[in-house]
């Protein structure tokens, strides 16, 4: 693979996720890319593109939905085999598709949430937080640690003063039941659970909407990541 100048090509382009994503296929339809190809991290893409990591971020979603990359923890982002390039939902496995069907839904809903939390806490939605996270330390089985993960994700909710993202949150908790359960099955997954949450409430504590939107959005990477991998791992 030759080195490729992104900032230049993108300065052709309209700026968004969308001019991104089909930079990156347009890259692979004439072979500067290839399958096994690994793209640049997020925080280093968006310095040479000059762009935010939030409209990377969108973007190589877009790009893991379509089956055009695969996202894997200590791996990064590389490109998916020819064969696979472009498949949409409905042609990944069931377990897969329900799996980024449930984090796309979390990743458009929970970091807008997370800023307006950030916005409009008040001290006594931050002592709320901080004891979800005070009972989250220590050696706790999976269920519990789920449960916990479930009750700060509906604690930042509350703090953003609106009853009807309440609801919402509480909702989905359950159709992500799975996932969440999943993603605190192991040690490990359940230490980054916990550390996502610290960066989220220093984030809403200090009443930086962007951080704490920013915060969210690596804590879901983080689940999708844990989740995903495992789910490879049994179905390979």
């Amino acid at each position: 693979m030759r080195v490729i100048d992104w900032s230049a090509l993108m300065a052709e382009a309209s700026p968004g996720p969308e001019a991104l994503t089909a930079l990156v296929q347009r890259l692979i339809a004439g072979g500067e890319l290839r399958s096994g190809d690994r793209l640049p991290s997020e925080r280093d893409l968006a310095e040479m593109l000059g762009a935010s990591r939030a409209l990377v971020r969108e973007a190589i979603h877009e790009l893991e939905l379509k089956g055009i990359v695969d996202r894997r923890p200590g791996r990064g982002t590389r490109i998916t085999e020819p064969q696979n390039a472009g498949r949409l939902l409905g042609a990944l496995s069931e377990s897969r598709r329900g799996l980024l069907e449930m984090q796309d839904l979390r990743a458009a809903l929970e970091p807008s949430i997370a800023a307006r939390a950030a916005d409009r806490a008040t001290p006594a939605d931050l002592l709320n937080l901080e004891r979800v996270i005070e009972e989250s330390r220590g050696a706790l089985t999976p269920a519990r640690s789920a449960e916990l993960d479930e009750r700060f994700h509906a604690a930042v909710a509350r703090a953003t003063q609106n009853p009807l993202l309440t609801a919402v949150v509480e909702t989905t908790a359950e159709w992500i039941a799975d996932v969440r359960r999943e993603s605190h099955r192991t040690a490990a997954g359940r230490r980054h659970s916990l550390t996502g949450h610290q960066k989220i409430l220093a984030a809403v504590r200090a009443h930086d909407s962007a951080a704490a939107a920013a915060a969210m959005s690596d804590h879901l990477d983080m689940v999708s990541a844990l989740v995903g991998t495992h789910e490879r791992d049994t179905s390979g």
